[in-house]
């Protein structure tokens, strides 16, 4: 397997979920920097960024912000 291949599909996490009433979502992921995308029912747009590392911590909250 060439490591392109590795790095856009087998190492990479790319996940849809909806939120509960909360206002969490859960799911699993690679350690590393990790892009977040949400749409509100509204159609409003958000994003945010985390690091997510060996040595941290496994339940991690993220900020987003309007695009």
């Amino acid at each position: 397997m060439r490591l392109l291949d590795l790095v856009k599909h087998k190492w990479s996490t790319n996940v849809q979920t909806v939120c509960n009433e909360e206002r969490i979502a859960q799911l699993r992921c690679f350690f590393g920097v990790h892009q977040v995308k949400a749409t509100l029912d509204s159609g409003e747009d958000l994003s945010g960024s985390f690091t997510l590392s060996r040595t941290g911590d496994r339940e991690i909250g993220v900020l987003l912000r309007q695009d």
